[in-house]
């Protein structure tokens, strides 16, 4: 069998997005300081010249004081919550920033300035940049790929929005291919090796994850007995994949009312760090309604005792 090292897999995702029309960057030419550096510093995960100039290009009617309001609010979020921040900025990508600004007669307008451009993906910047390096609070990440479209850290892909779905031509395992894309097969080939054992064999040997596939298991368990043979020498490792060979849930083996027991616990939490409304001692009153709870829980029924 082909030994595939992390940066073999690396090296080849590389060459097939340049070959879908990514510009491809090598992390430390653009690094903080360098003569080519797209960021100010290492906390920064935004590139700001490339937003900038993406709004200005997908909003030329919209004046310079607008773009400059829609920056703020694509870098600046404000929301109390983490999750509230996710919903906001996901529903300014797909339906634009809301701006205010005065027209030329005086009157007060408003506008939603455009991130990304859903109808021609060609006139996006897309960007892959491998070695990227992220300090946060004195911790460093430094991740293999990431991509960025308009200068944003690309999460999702465009198909996933309503108006250009059809623009997808084949998909598989969550990824999906632009059916104008430039160069097809390339992009078909990518999302094969993406999702073939060589590439979760690969990945299960440079990071002694769980792979997604049932198959490659025993390889997984194999590659970490072979890498620490003393510590996992006693355990059963192939335990942990237990609920994915047989096709059960983990969560619910452990915890039967483990949608109750969330719905419970989140609550608490969103009182005790977003609104200040409760003492951390609150989650001690939550967990023993929740153990509570389990001893009258019956599966595939309701929660009586989480109904408050």
């Amino acid at each position: 069998m082909t030994a595939f090292t992390e940066s073999v897999v690396e090296k080849a995702a590389l060459a097939w997005l340049d070959g879908l029309g990514y510009a491809v960057q090598f992390g430390p030419t653009v690094a903080p300081g360098e003569a080519a550096a797209e960021r100010d510093d290492y906390g920064q995960v935004v590139l700001a010249r490339r937003l900038a100039d993406a709004l200005a290009r997908l909003n030329p009617h919209v004046p310079p004081t607008a773009l400059d309001e829609a920056y703020r609010k694509l870098t600046r979020p404000d929301r109390p919550t983490l999750a509230a921040n996710n919903h906001a900025a996901h529903r300014m990508l797909v339906e634009g920033v809301p701006v205010e600004y005065f027209r030329p007669d005086g009157s007060l307008g408003g506008d939603l300035v455009r991130v990304l451009d859903y109808d021609d993906p060609d006139n996006n910047d897309w960007l892959a940049v491998n070695q990227f390096t992220v300090v946060e609070s004195g911790h460093e990440r430094r991740a293999d790929v990431v991509l960025f479209v308009n200068g944003r850290h690309d999460r999702r892909r465009l198909g996933a929005h309503p108006g250009t779905r059809q623009r997808l031509g084949r998909s598989f395992d969550g990824f999906g291919i632009f059916a104008g894309t430039k160069h097809p097969e390339a992009a078909w080939e990518l999302l094969k090796f993406l999702i073939s054992q060589d590439y979760g064999r690969a990945m299960a040997r440079a990071h002694f994850l769980q792979p997604a596939r049932a198959s490659i298991v025993d390889d997984w368990v194999s590659y970490i007995r072979s890498e620490y043979p003393a510590k996992a020498r006693d355990v059963e490792i192939a335990a942990f994949a237990d609920g994915h060979l047989k096709g059960y849930s983990v969560v619910a083996e452990t915890f039967s009312n483990m949608a109750d027991a969330t719905r419970l616990a989140n609550a608490a939490w969103q009182e005790i760090l977003t609104l200040g409304q409760a003492p951390v001692e609150k989650m001690k009153a939550v967990s023993r309604q929740i153990e509570e709870a389990q001893k009258g829980y019956k599966v595939g029924g309701a929660c009586s005792a989480c109904q408050v």
